[in-house]
């Protein structure tokens, strides 16, 4: 809790006023300093109770992460329960779990028809975990390497705004946490 708090842009923001006051402090005139001391004790000790104040309403307003299923399944199974969901989702494909540790950012290939129509990578993070730009930028990378009409990126965690606006420029489909949770009831009522 120290170590979030001594984080916090609030708690500096704090301290830096605290100090510019102990300044105009030191510069008061002589009449008057022996007034400022207690004035600067009572301010340190509100400024630091609405700190930690703030700070724990923003931990508990922060969503409860997801207790998914999906967390205790090993990747190479994450990526196989990826690639049933998507092919229940999809009538008419065929997922291939590429299974490599050197798969060039690929995890599943949907086909339809003999043609590559997706590359979809699977990453199995915890659930707070935010994920990058750098997983669309390779992904788009991996799609045009293998030729593919789309691409799909699917995490247990969450994407940052700017991971969710580059992919929506690239045109890369993204699917994460809670919405990753209902899919597979979705697969099962697909007809």
């Amino acid at each position: 809790m120290i170590r979030a708090i001594l984080r916090s842009k609030e708690f500096w923001q704090i301290i830096s006023g605290l100090f510019a006051l102990s300044l105009f402090g030191l510069y008061a005139n002589v009449e008057t300093r022996h007034l400022f001391a207690p004035v600067l004790g009572v301010m340190t000790c509100l400024a630091a109770l609405l700190g930690i104040l703030a700070a724990r309403r923003r931990r508990m307003l922060r969503p409860a992460p997801l207790s998914s299923p999906l967390l205790s399944l090993s990747p190479a199974e994450f990526e196989r329960e990826v690639a049933w969901i998507l092919q229940r989702m999809h009538k008419g494909t065929r997922c291939e779990v590429t299974g490599r540790a050197s798969d060039g950012g690929v995890d599943v290939k949907m086909w339809r028809g003999g043609q590559l129509a997706a590359v979809v990578q699977a990453k199995r993070y915890a659930t707070d975990k935010v994920l990058p730009p750098a997983f669309v930028r390779e992904l788009d990378s991996a799609r045009r390497i293998n030729k593919a009409e789309r691409a799909i990126l699917v995490t247990t965690g969450a994407f940052s705004t700017e991971t969710k606006r580059l992919a929506q420029r690239l045109g890369i489909d993204l699917i994460a946490g809670a919405h990753l949770e209902r899919l597979p009831s979705m697969a099962a009522r697909t007809p």
